[in-house]
């Protein structure tokens, strides 16, 4: 017959031992490990991996916090209800390839289920693998949403907004 390749173990139990000596770490998209990912929902905001970086929004006064190795782009909202949009992705933005979302929202924020984290408070909306963040900042309400695989980054960036003083001249 043909050539076997054939696995000779010497000795099976040194081998299940080695076996034993793995440690499987199960990461999740972002590259976190997920045994050490512990959310207090009342308390603090989840810790990425990741640099982040700030942008202004100039027609709206405020600014938040994005990955600094990420793409934004701002558009006057198309939807209704939506003043502003704001689109980021970990590559140059085109029309389908937006991660996160973040929308100045002209309509009132919907109701549901709350969370809270320091002093701000949330509205959240999960379906159809979406995640969505509401929140009222000033005098404006933002939604922040994306794909529920990235529910930590949108928590951190919803939180980082932050109204900007507008200058009386």
């Amino acid at each position: 017959g043909g050539n076997k390749a054939v696995l000779y173990v010497p000795d099976k139990e040194v081998f299940s031992e080695m076996l034993q000596e793995f440690r499987f770490v199960v990461f999740d998209d972002l590259g976190h490990d997920e045994t050490d990912v512990e959310i207090n929902a009342e308390e603090d905001l989840p810790v990425l991996d990741l640099n982040l970086t700030t942008f202004e929004s100039l027609p709206y006064h405020f600014s938040g916090k994005y990955p600094a190795s990420w793409y934004y782009a701002g558009v006057t909202g198309k939807e209704t209800g939506v003043l502003h949009h704001y689109s980021f992705s970990d590559e140059s933005l085109t029309s389908d390839n937006e991660i996160i979302s973040l929308d100045v929202i002209s309509s009132s924020i919907p109701s549901g289920q709350k969370l809270t984290l320091k002093e701000k408070e949330f509205t959240v909306k999960e379906s159809g693998g979406k995640y969505t963040l509401y929140l009222t900042v000033g005098d404006k309400n933002f939604k922040v949403s994306g794909n529920d695989n990235y529910e930590d980054l949108i928590v951190v960036m919803a939180d980082s907004i932050t109204a900007i003083e507008e200058n009386e001249e």
